[in-house]
């Protein structure tokens, strides 16, 4: 895979535009656009910086995502307090 594979693939998996994945590396994003269809290279530590921009990116959405999924999630149910069910805590030998 090329570097430019790569970009491109890392980019679509962060949810990103060349336009943010290029402002979040300090890149321009007609530089960005060279590197994705292979017409020039990146150096090492520009590659580096956009593919780092991009996993940012993706580990801060998914952290986003896993938030937004614990916020939909029943906490508890009508009558409970607000702290985990006691009786779900207890053990089958206590009465």
């Amino acid at each position: 895979m090329s570097a430019g594979e790569t970009l491109v693939l890392a980019r679509r998996r962060a949810n990103l535009s060349q336009s943010e994945l290029a402002a979040r590396a300090g890149v321009g994003r007609s530089s960005l656009s060279r590197y994705e269809t292979g017409s020039s290279s990146p150096e090492p530590a520009v590659l580096g910086r956009l593919l780092d921009a991009a996993r940012k990116e993706m580990n801060g959405r998914r952290l986003l995502d896993l938030l937004e999924l614990t916020d939909a999630l029943p906490h508890r149910w009508p009558g409970d307090t607000p702290e985990f069910p006691a009786h779900l805590w207890k053990r089958s030998t206590d009465t």
